[in-house]
């Protein structure tokens, strides 16, 4: 059952998303068509006693000093902490309902004071995505490092076959001279 949200609010309720071309891998996606744009919302009815998983999480940050609690946008005061413990996040993050730092983007946990990827120690990272590449460049370098073996191998291989054909101006007149016996040649 749903309700009205006042103006306060609204951040707190239900996401919904502005029109895209990628739908949610959900059962049921609901296309909610507002006056100039079309937005979507993910419906997620598993029955009384399951959460909505469309709708906002306590601690989600709803305005300046101001976090939702039970889908409601209220002063951050209700947690229970002062500014001062706010400030232990160093200007790059936020407490959330455990009172722990949850670092904004480009910082890391727990206490968001060096360079990072942001979340916190309760939700994890947020750039779980940037660091897929590793387990390619895994597998990449030592298929480079192999087919470059390969290649320094084989070019080896044929030098040993085939010497280098030598410039005519290198070569002494007296190899191609046929009255020169091999006895001369040697000397």
């Amino acid at each position: 059952r749903y309700t009205r949200a006042f103006c306060r609010n609204v951040k707190c309720g239900k996401v919904v998303c502005e029109s895209t071309a990628v739908w949610p891998l959900f059962s049921h996606v609901q296309p909610h068509f507002a006056v100039y744009k079309t937005c979507r919302a993910v419906d997620y009815n598993q029955g009384s006693d399951v959460l909505d998983l469309g709708l906002v999480k306590t601690g989600t940050k709803c305005g300046p000093d101001r976090v939702c609690i039970d889908h409601q946008c209220v002063n951050v005061s209700v947690l229970g902490y002062h500014s001062a413990q706010a400030d232990i996040c160093n200007g790059h993050g936020n407490l959330n309902d455990l009172h722990h730092c949850h670092c904004h983007d480009g910082w890391m946990p727990p206490y968001c004071s060096s360079l990072g990827c942001g979340g916190s120690i309760d939700s994890g990272p947020t750039c779980k995505g940037r660091h897929r590449l590793w387990p390619l460049a895994l597998v990449v370098s030592p298929l480079l490092l192999a087919a470059w073996i390969y290649y320094s191998w084989r070019r080896h291989r044929t030098a040993l076959r085939h010497p280098p054909i030598q410039n005519n101006a290198t070569r002494s007149v007296s190899w191609y001279n046929p009255s020169l016996s091999e006895a001369s040649r040697q000397i």
